[in-house]
């Protein structure tokens, strides 16, 4: 499995504008083959900033993301208006987060 996080600012732009299209995407990497959870909330109350959390069963999962239309077509529009500080890391080790003692 492959965590995706990270921020995203915009630096130029309509912001509204920028945000209905990182939520549109969002909802469409959501119906993605491999994708089990993709969240984008607002960062920090920043109203340009945002927080990006992605969980991909696999890599051929992420690249297809990657590789989508949709995918190409939000880095076309906003690419140069943003920083991104977005990591790939691989989840090994699985496991609840509290252990039941019963």
């Amino acid at each position: 499995m492959l965590m995706v996080t990270g921020t995203v600012r915009l630096m130029d732009g309509d912001a509204t504008a920028f945000a209905a299209d990182l939520d549109s995407l969002a909802s469409a990497a959501r119906r993605r083959p491999g994708n089990l959870f993709f969240s984008v909330e607002v960062h920090d109350g920043d109203v340009a900033g945002f927080r990006v959390v992605e969980l991909w069963r696999d890599q051929p999962s992420l690249s297809g993301h990657l590789a989508a239309r949709d995918t190409a077509d939000f880095i076309k529009r906003w690419g140069k208006k943003m920083i991104a500080d977005i990591r790939k890391y691989d989840v090994v080790n699985q496991r609840m987060l509290i252990d039941r003692q019963d």
